[in-house]
């Protein structure tokens, strides 16, 4: 099983309040949903594409529990957190790169990614890779 998943809200409309985000979102190690929690096995590689002001950012990582969700009360609308050890690097493309990507997935969804083939994943993880590789915490602090 191969994930492509959606992160960054719309409380993050500019580039560096989303590349800021991406830096919380590798240092906690989750994946946060506010809906479903979908079966999601130990060792799923994932790859996290930004939205809203993230558009063109991406996070790889892999989920290090078997399909253990946590829920989170106090975490307003995204209650559900599931551990993810993501790469400490944001791979940076074109805000049009969000289209590429869904693109290459067959069942893609706006709103909360695809589970996808290794093929499918494959073929975005070369991607993302293509791109500039940036340091999230020394760049958002410039």
């Amino acid at each position: 099983m191969y994930r492509i998943v959606r992160v960054n809200t719309p409380r993050m409309p500019h580039y560096y309040q989303a590349l800021e985000d991406m830096g919380v979102i590798i240092e906690a190690g989750y994946y946060w949903k506010k809906s479903d929690e979908p079966y999601i096995p130990y060792g799923t590689p994932m790859i996290a594409m930004g939205g809203h002001g993230g558009r063109g950012l991406y996070l790889i990582g892999i989920t290090s529990t078997d399909n253990k969700w946590e829920r989170e009360d106090d975490a307003g609308s995204y209650r559900h957190r599931l551990p993810v050890i993501w790469q400490p690097v944001v791979y940076r493309h074109p805000a049009i790169s969000t289209e590429a990507v869904a693109n290459m997935v067959v069942g893609w969804n706006v709103r909360f990614g695809a589970q996808c083939s290794q093929a499918e994943f494959r073929r975005v993880l070369d991607f993302v890779l293509t791109g500039t590789a940036i340091d999230p915490y020394a760049e958002a602090a410039a």
